[in-house]
């Protein structure tokens, strides 16, 4: 004689399946949104490292005031934010002198993220969006 699954098993094989499965999506966003963090990061020591070159070919760092602005002036290939993009930051150089300047990447659609670098740090650090 065969014997078949109940309704109630089913339903508490699904009930672990749902919980499960919600677990791993969390876990996953946590993860994705950690990778672009890291890209930000990444991309400003990428304008680190253009500035500097910049000011020794030139005397002084450049402003741009935006991803476009920046891969034209500092010869990078930051990746646009939309429309004309699909980044999910926005750069953009300000305070350029012969001294110092402020390279900021804000996210895109929250614009409470905000990470920072200029001339005295070797590593980007979480910022203020204020002045953006």
């Amino acid at each position: 004689m065969k014997r078949a699954l109940t309704l109630l098993e089913l339903l508490i094989v699904l009930v672990i399946v749902t919980i499960l499965s919600t677990l791993a999506l969390t876990q996953f966003g946590r993860q994705r949104e950690g990778a672009v963090e890291k890209e930000a990061q990444a991309n400003l020591k990428l304008i680190l490292a253009a500035e500097r070159v910049m000011r020794m070919e030139t005397g002084s760092f450049v402003n741009c005031t935006d991803a476009a602005a920046c891969n034209n002036a500092l010869k990078l290939s930051l990746p646009l934010a939309p429309p004309n993009g699909t980044g999910y930051w926005e750069y953009k150089v300000t305070n350029a002198n012969s001294a110092d300047f402020r390279g900021k990447a804000r996210r895109v659609n929250e614009a409470a993220k905000c990470w920072g670098i200029n001339i005295s740090l070797e590593e980007p650090r979480t910022s203020d969006c204020w002045g953006w």
